[in-house]
């Protein structure tokens, strides 16, 4: 299925070292695979029973910034719903004020139309990630790619940064030189 195809994809630009996790949801919240190193094991993870019945959005967002509070590199969350929340446990404003403390960008991706828009604004900006919208699981790829270029390509690993740009003669090249 490409919903699966696209994390699949995702996961296989990890590089060594990196960590992750897969948390599914539907009617309750289920840690797939805790964080690990073993990229093998988190791509493993994302196959599995096609989620069905309600959807507890609010308790996925409360227990994925709850399992990445302990990470301590670089972290981000990405979260994938097709939908609004039915039977959380966690009340919304919790589930926002948790994500916010977890320090992690969440990078939400709503899928499909039927969609609580208003909330998954609000957990990417105040986590300081970013929502994307995928009318239809063909738009999942270029997404999760997007989303990766963000996650993945780390300016720290950097000594120097070089921005260069065309001067408005069209004939320089300004250079400018930033360290950290």
């Amino acid at each position: 299925d490409e919903m699966e195809a696209a994390a699949h994809e995702f996961v296989s630009n990890m590089r060594e070292g990196d960590r992750g996790a897969v948390i599914r949801f539907s009617d309750d919240v289920f840690v797939a695979q805790e964080f690990t190193d073993d990229l093998a094991a988190v791509d493993s993870a994302i196959n599995g029973p096609e989620p069905f019945g309600a959807t507890a959005l609010y308790d996925a967002v409360a227990q994925s910034a709850t399992l990445i509070q302990a990470e301590t590199n670089r972290k981000a969350i990405v979260l994938l719903t097709d939908g609004v929340d039915i039977g959380s446990t966690t009340p919304r404003d919790t589930a926002i004020a948790r994500a916010a403390s977890s320090r992690a960008p969440y990078f939400v991706i709503g899928l499909g139309l039927d969609l609580d828009t208003l909330f998954l604004t609000e957990v990417a900006s105040q986590t300081g990630g970013e929502l994307f919208f995928a009318p239809d699981p063909s738009d999942l790829a270029a997404i999760y790619e997007e989303i990766g270029q963000t996650i993945f390509v780390d300016i720290n690993q950097f000594d120097d940064l070089i921005v260069q740009f065309t001067a408005p003669s069209d004939k320089d090249i300004a250079s400018v030189r930033f360290e950290y």
